[in-house]
Parts: C-alpha cells; structure tokens; sequence
C-alpha cells in the first residue's frame, strides 16, 4: 500500500502547494495494493505534484481509489488550467512539458506511465483548457491484497 509519509520529500512541497487548494478524497475502504511500494508512492506523488501544480487558488483536486471489472481504478482530477490537445499525445515523454512556467523537470509523467506499466496496468488522460485535467490509471486485479 503505498503512503505519503512523514519522512516524504515531496510532503512540503504539496502542504505548499495545497494551501488554498481543496483536496476531496473517494477512497474505497480496504483497497491494498501489492506492488513496489517505492514506485507506487512515485506515481502518486507525482500526479497530485502536477495536479496543485497547475490548480489556481480555490479550485480543488480529487482523488478517487476503487475496485471495478476493469481492475483497480485511481483517478485524480482537478479544476486547473488543462492541457491543450495538440500536447497531449507527448505529456508522457521524457523531458515534455506542456510550460516551462510552473517548474518541474519534465520527468514526472514519464515517471509515472513508467510505472503503471511496470505493474501491468494502463494510463489514461482527458484534459480540457480552461477546465482540468483527469488521469486515470487501471491497475490488475491480481495486485490486491487480501483484507
């Protein structure tokens, strides 16, 4: 089960980022996941860096953990500045980055398709300008662990 904790490096960075930011969490009890706790930890940081990152003051981030057919579903939405279309196809290349304006390395989201591959999932992106972004990811059924 992956964590953000105490001894996390990017622990202030998102209390900073948050401040003004609400958080909304749609959490289904019990869900452990079995896997590189590191990696896990990574994915999720980075999405939620990314998503306060881009989120003005007053808008809100979620995020939603579940079980359904398809597998294990994270998903993390905000209300911030989206993505164009045209950047899309290419957010998940090394170094990409759709502004240079907000910081970053441009290596969190390859970071994190990387590691959604690497425990046999799948990631998605709907994004509108102006409005917010979604990423989803979907990992198998078999990571679970049992209650």
């Amino acid at each position: 089960q992956a964590e953000l904790g105490e001894q996390d490096p990017f622990q202030a960075e998102l209390e900073g980022l948050r401040r003004h930011i609400q958080l909304r969490l749609k959490l289904e009890d019990g869900v452990r996941i079995r896997g590189d706790r590191r990696r896990l930890h990574d994915l999720v940081a980075n999405l939620l860096s990314n998503a306060y990152r881009f989120t003005p003051p007053a808008g809100w981030v979620e995020v939603e953990l579940r079980v359904g057919e398809k597998g294990i579903g994270l998903r993390v939405s905000d209300t911030g500045v989206g993505i164009p279309a045209d950047h899309l196809p290419h957010i998940f290349e090394p170094f990409y980055q759709v502004t240079k304006a907000r910081g970053g390395s441009g290596l969190g989201l390859a970071i994190v398709k990387a590691v959604v591959e690497r425990h046999g999932g799948w990631i998605e992106v709907e994004s509108q300008p102006g409005k917010g972004t979604t990423f989803s990811v979907t990992l198998p059924r078999e990571l679970l662990l049992s209650g």
